[in-house]
């Protein structure tokens, strides 16, 4: 195991040893869960969590305690795994996740800056059809029986190879916009970070919520002869290479729906920065496009 690998798993361990100090924090019934000694502990519960393959659970449980080498002679059931890890609270692994992110301290970067990926994905779970926010019901004609779903958006830094960031949506509720900007209100401010992205997060209040952190971007957005392009929108050539700084007066007054300099944004497009208090936000930001080898850029 190379130091590195040495460094995450201590710094992991370390994150896991602090929640069990304060463990009435994660647990449903504070002062009784945990409060004896057992074959597992609250670390263990933890540790097997999220180090168990895609074996039988009792095998997974037996390979555990053999490599933690638990004081046991009877071997940890499987009933009895479940009965400690339904005492632990939903919320208790996302605290670990951001525990454990805010211990790692970063060290590549790219001319000084950090990068994070953003993406979401479809993950399949188990089949519960009586979970209607999650549930897509089969084809009765074709005999299937309709399967379970959640949509996964996350932040991954693409040189420390880890994620920092992740947000749960129901697939019914699915908002990828919605979901980087979350997870953007909840990193630092003013860091060398430049948020990477594909064209499903073109928005300008995207855009702006990354400005506000003090925090960079580079976000791919549609061709200038694309509906629906925000490069389509700020008279830029149609044709060729270009590189161009642009800052726009963002406003909901509908009287500079035609003025040069100004964005008008309708009240159903949503921007975070525009109230009746402050009708103007300025935006700034640079838009290139690079021409590919078929010519369309």
């Amino acid at each position: 195991m190379n130091h590195y690998a040495n460094y995450v798993r201590n710094t992991l361990f370390k994150a896991i040893s602090e929640m069990e100090q304060q463990m009435e924090d994660f647990v449903k019934n504070p002062g009784h869960d945990f409060s004896r000694k057992g074959k597992m502990e609250f670390s263990d519960v933890i540790k097997f969590y999220i180090s168990s393959g895609s074996s039988a659970l009792d095998v997974e449980l037996c390979e555990y305690a053999d490599r933690e080498k638990l004081n046991s002679e009877l071997p940890i059931s499987k009933s009895g795994y479940i009965q400690k890890r339904n005492k632990l609270k939903p919320d208790t692994m996302e605290n670990l996740f951001h525990s454990f992110n805010r211990k790692i301290k970063s060290k590549k970067t790219f001319q000084g800056y950090e990068l994070l990926a953003c993406d979401g994905a479809d993950q399949n779970i188990f089949r519960d059809p009586k979970d209607k926010k999650t549930h897509f019901p089969g084809k009765k004609e074709r005999g299937t029986f309709g399967y379970n779903q959640l949509h996964i958006n996350a932040l991954y830094n693409l040189l420390d190879f880890r994620y920092v960031h992740t947000l749960i949506q129901s697939p019914y509720e699915e908002n990828e916009s919605s979901a980087l900007i979350h997870m953007v209100k909840d990193l630092p401010r003013n860091r060398k970070t430049i948020i990477i992205a594909d064209r499903g997060y073109e928005t300008y209040n995207i855009f702006a919520n990354i400005q506000e952190k003090g925090l960079f971007y580079l976000i791919r957005v549609k061709d200038v002869t694309s509906n629906g392009s925000i490069a389509g929108s700020l008279c830029l050539p149609s044709k060729g290479e270009f590189d161009e700084d642009i800052t726009l007066k963002m406003t909901r007054k509908q009287k500079y729906l035609r003025e040069k300099g100004y964005k008008y944004l309708a009240k159903s497009s949503p921007f975070d920065f525009l109230d009746s208090e402050h009708p103007f936000y300025e935006l700034s930001f640079r838009i290139v496009r690079i021409l590919l080898p078929n010519g369309k850029g």
